[in-house]
Order: structure tokens, then C-alpha cells, then sequence
């Protein structure tokens, strides 16, 4: 057994699949082939839960394939940039996205509304807005 410069954890298994040409393989990947039964295919990712990368207790591992891995550890690193949670897209959590993208200000109050998919309704306006349009617009 032995440490690489990241932290993970070698072990020497010659015969399994996933092994290197030295016979050496990453603990946590060896980890999860046992677990499953099978080699591990070459664009799955084993995730460490907690971070730690020499705790490879099964219940620390999470197989993902190596898109998700990615979009995981982007959410992470990038999270919303109003609330800090994990981000959908352009910078934004779900909930941030969804109410920035699908509403639109009322063009009188300027309170936040959803956006008319109908096309041809501008200025859109919220109800107590529309209901009063006769006084003073």
C-alpha cells in the first residue's frame, strides 16, 4: 500500500482489470469493482463523499459517470451567485434561474410577474394594475 501526491490511496491487486501496468491500483476504485462485481468502465469517476480521499469505506463512494462528476464539482466550486446554492445555469441556483428567466417586472409597479407566453402583450402588467388601467394611464 502507498500514498500518491493527491492523497489517494494505492494498493497492489495484478490481476484485477482496472489495474495499472505495475499492478497497483486506486484503493476506492477497487473499492467500488468489488462492490459491483465488475470492472469499472473507463469514463466512470468514483467520488469521495467527504473529500477525503483515503476514506474509501463504501459508504463514502458514489460512482458517477464522468459528465456527472463534473457538473457535481462545478455546482460546488460555482455555486448561485445571489444565495450560494449549487448552481443550474449562468451562474444562478434553480429557484434564482427559474424566477430571473420566467418573470418580467409590471411595467407600472414593477412588482415581479410571470411572462405572458402569449406574443404581442407589452407592457405586461400585474393584475391590480391591469384591473386599474383606466385611472391614469
Amino acid at each position: 500500500m502507498s500514498i500518491t501526491a493527491d492523497g489517494y490511496v494505492l494498493i497492489y491487486r495484478p490481476h484485477h482489470p482496472n489495474a495499472q501496468c505495475t499492478g497497483m491500483i486506486l484503493e476506492h476504485r477497487w473499492v467500488m469493482s468489488k462492490h459491483l462485481g465488475r470492472a469499472l468502465l473507463k469514463n466512470e469517476v468514483v467520488h469521495h463523499k467527504n473529500g477525503n480521499r483515503a476514506d474509501n469505506w463504501l459508504r463514502n463512494l458514489e460512482l458517477y459517470d464522468r459528465s456527472e462528476h463534473m457538473k457535481h464539482h462545478r455546482a460546488e466550486r460555482f455555486p448561485c451567485g445571489i444565495c450560494g446554492k449549487p448552481q443550474l445555469a449562468k451562474g444562478l441556483c434553480h429557484w434564482h434561474y427559474n424566477k430571473l428567466n420566467c418573470t418580467v417586472k409590471c411595467a407600472k409597479c414593477g412588482k415581479r410577474i410571470t411572462k405572458s407566453t402569449r406574443p404581442g402583450i407589452k407592457p405586461q402588467r400585474c393584475r391590480a394594475c391591469w384591473a386599474n388601467r383606466g385611472s391614469g394611464d
